[in-house]
């Protein structure tokens, strides 16, 4: 009992003894019409308070009876939930197990078990989704991950699920809708902008996934991802010029195809549509300057084609000649150079000049096989049967004594001993004997 509650019990006691004081006499209390009892008034009082506290103790000994039957009743179902969670938690976790270890069947199966007793377990319709996916059962991944979402509609993760399962269906459209919707949460969201960008160039929509690469590069900082990144961002301004000359649209196509260019000044294909597209356009000129352009960057042997192709339809066969001579002279390498004069040997037979080309076929320095058995064919013509002996003993002897290597097939070092990891890029068992042969 409280100390106010004391209080205000002396103060009530001592009013009741004031007021019988000041009223001594008694008072007849009728229990019955014909049963009365005459008693004091101060025992009246004081009776009637004690009845009060009765009720009032009883009263209050019941509600906590039934309070205690409650919290019983609510304790009991509480533990009983908890049995089932921990139940759902170890079958989830065996589920995982099965599924880490390979056993993706059974791992499924017990996903689905916890899904039958408790619907709404979340982790269970997010991993159920996934493994579904990767069995090939998108559809019902979808469903899965749906009903994952409704029960928490702000996991990213879950939503990244749902839009590749949707690319899983090949229903690019509701990818790109997940997706757009996942970044309206996180617009700077890396994976989010790139997978967008991937569906938009699924869709056919060059422009929006220009959009996506242009929101990605400045999140990128590694030097490396960087020069991937940009080779694709010219690839995708590359596909959206590409789109509007395919439309006819001159202008925007070029100013696209020079942007591809801006991004990256090794795009071939960039350098080639842009010649083709001023040639369409009755501007030879600039034509052979884009292609000029990209042969000395890429060192393409295409350029060299379209450019001979064009100075051919020109009338301008010398200026052919000379731009292979300027290519052999330029040339980055010894293969460049062997494969640019036999073009350049082609083409001279083509037009005749016989005398020239043998002249580029005798200054090629280690030529290959292939080159030897075309100068053999081109002495062959000219009833040169002495030279073609020469040359013909010549591959008799390399052949004899034909060099044994050893290739790494992961980074293409060569040895002349065989290890079981390359002592270059230290791949096990990936060294192969190849006979090379060096004419």
């Amino acid at each position: 009992m409280t100390l106010k509650l004391i209080s205000t019990l002396i103060v009530f006691v001592l009013l009741i003894v004031y007021f019988t004081f000041l009223n001594p006499s008694d008072v007849e209390v009728y229990f019955t019409q014909h049963f009365s009892l005459k008693m004091p008034i101060v025992v009246f009082m004081l009776g009637s308070i004690l009845v009060g506290v009765v009720c009032t103790a009883l009263a209050t000994g019941l509600q906590q009876f039934r309070n205690s039957l409650r919290q019983y009743g609510r304790q009991r179902v509480v533990r009983k939930q908890e049995k089932l969670h921990r139940k759902w938690e170890e079958l989830f976790q065996k589920a995982i197990n099965e599924i880490t270890s390979g056993q993706r069947a059974k791992g499924i199966a017990l996903l689905e078990k916890i899904l039958n007793q408790a619907p709404e377990h979340f982790e269970a319709l997010a991993h159920l989704g996934d493994q579904l996916r990767e069995e090939g059962d998108p559809e019902r991944a979808v469903t899965m991950h749906q009903r994952a979402i409704k029960l928490d509609p702000d996991n990213l993760p879950v939503r990244f699920a749902l839009a590749k399962d949707y690319a899983a269906l090949g229903n690019v459209e509701n990818e790109i809708a997940t997706l757009k919707e996942i970044r309206s949460r996180n617009p700077n969201s890396l994976p989010t902008l790139r997978q967008l960008r991937d569906a938009f160039l699924k869709a056919g929509n060059p422009d929006q996934a220009y959009q996506m690469q242009k929101a990605v590069m400045p999140l990128i900082h590694d030097a490396r991802e960087l020069a991937q990144e940009q080779e694709l961002f010219s690839q995708i301004t590359y596909s959206k010029g590409y789109q509007l000359y395919q439309e006819k649209k001159i202008e925007p196509a070029i100013v696209e195809l020079k942007r591809a260019l801006r991004e990256n000044n090794r795009c071939l294909p960039a350098y080639l549509t842009l010649g083709q597209l001023y040639l369409e356009n009755n501007n030879p000129k600039t034509a052979i300057k884009f292609w000029k352009d990209g042969f000395d960057i890429t060192q393409s042997p295409i350029f060299l084609i379209r450019l001979q192709n064009l100075y051919e339809d020109m009338d301008k066969v010398h200026d052919s000649y000379k731009l292979y001579q300027e290519a052999i002279s330029k040339a980055s390498s010894d293969n460049r150079r062997e494969l640019f004069s036999m073009l350049y040997v082609h083409h001279l037979f083509h037009h005749e000049e016989k005398d020239t080309a043998m002249e580029v076929l005798n200054n090629i320095e280690h030529p290959s096989l292939s080159t030897q058995m075309y100068k053999i064919k081109a002495l062959l013509d000219r009833n040169d049967y002495a030279q073609v002996d020469e040359i013909m003993h010549a591959t008799h002897n390399r052949l004899s004594i034909a060099i044994e290597q050893y290739i790494c097939s992961a980074c293409h070092h060569k040895g002349n001993a065989w290890y079981a990891f390359c002592p270059e890029c230290h791949a096990w068992n990936t060294l192969q004997l190849q006979v090379e042969i060096s004419l």
